[in-house]
């Protein structure tokens, strides 16, 4: 299969997904996700061209994002200093939390990206900075019709139905506040009953 064809596959998967209502879930499959992503990285190994290459980072940097529900601007910030530094795991600065805030969180990067892809990512980033990387990634996904921020949404109701506490869910993917993670929980946890009540 051909790397277009995931981008295609890719696009329906998340694009033109209807939130619920007073929720975050875009009903997108975290697994589904996960699983096209490691097939197209899989696939693109033997990328030649400059362009396959700049797909397989722009997938690189979509299963980082997916895989630790973090915003796009906290996925490349790590992604470029996992490409620095080769550490797996990286710690960067939260977005969306009060000036002047300094809190970091974590990020993990998937054992399925090889560490051999970082000296051919490193040439094409010699001096791009995490600003323009992220432009040029939300461009690549609106192109696409990817909705980045979906796949941040999926992890974080992936993790609630795995039963993890909302406390922990938030602390995992940098959620600024846990009162606004309740809300949607609880939220969807009462649509959720009121559908098993006869």
């Amino acid at each position: 299969m051909r790397m277009k064809e995931f981008e295609e596959r890719l696009s329906k998967l998340t694009a033109g997904r209807v939130k619920r209502v007073g929720s975050w879930d875009s009903g997108i499959n975290y697994s589904e996700i996960k699983e096209l992503l490691l097939e197209a990285l899989n696939h693109s190994k033997c990328a030649e061209s400059d362009t396959e290459w700049k797909r397989l980072m722009y997938f690189t940097i979509l299963l980082i994002q997916l895989r630790n529900g973090s915003r796009i601007s906290e996925t490349v910030e790590a992604f470029l200093e996992w490409v620095k530094t080769g550490e797996r795991e990286v710690w960067v600065r939260v977005r969306k939390k009060r000036k002047g805030s300094e809190e970091l969180r974590s990020i993990i990067i998937p054992g399925e990206i090889h560490e051999s892809w970082r000296k051919i990512f490193m040439v094409d980033l010699k001096n791009v900075s995490p600003e323009t990387l992220t432009l040029r990634v939300k461009r690549w996904a609106s192109k696409h019709k990817i909705n980045t921020h979906a796949l941040r949404y999926a992890r974080i109701t992936q993790l609630l139905e795995e039963g993890l506490s909302p406390p922990i869910v938030s602390d995992i993917v940098g959620h600024a506040d846990i009162k606004m993670l309740m809300k949607y929980t609880q939220k969807e946890r009462a649509r959720e009953l009121n559908k098993m009540i006869d």
